[in-house]
């Protein structure tokens, strides 16, 4: 199977980000108030702090506005980065990103929860 690579992966994140803003915008799911970002890559293919740093501004343009903190742990460039956001409006982020194993494919898994419903999206590559 062959894998997407990293330019690929970051458009199709921002083709899923721009569909998540547009419900965000809608109100069809209230005020957004929540969001689990997870994405996975190959070594060599991506690096979890570009990841997390692409998911964090994609989800501050979900909310309309950047975090007013945030906290990281783990190890940037060839571990797992865990991110937990919070913003002055209430709303909050939980990114997640790193290394898949040799027996697992890259994904993407993005839940946006709001007030009055939510909306996923799940990729395996």
């Amino acid at each position: 199977m062959a894998l997407l690579d990293s330019t690929l992966m970051n458009s199709e994140v921002k083709s899923v980000t721009q569909g998540l803003r547009e419900i965000a915008e809608s109100g069809r799911i209230g005020r957004p108030v929540f969001v689990r970002w997870m994405a996975t890559f190959v070594a060599g293919n991506e690096s979890s702090s570009d990841l997390a740093e692409v998911a964090l501004s994609d989800i501050s343009s979900i909310f309309g506005t950047a975090p007013e903190s945030y906290s990281t742990m783990g190890e940037g460039e060839s571990g797992n980065i865990s991110m937990i956001c919070r913003w002055a409006g209430g709303q909050a982020a939980l990114i997640a990103t790193g290394v898949t194993s040799a027996d697992q494919r890259p994904g993407l898994d993005i839940a946006l929860i709001g007030s009055e419903g939510a909306a996923y999206h799940h990729d395996d590559r």
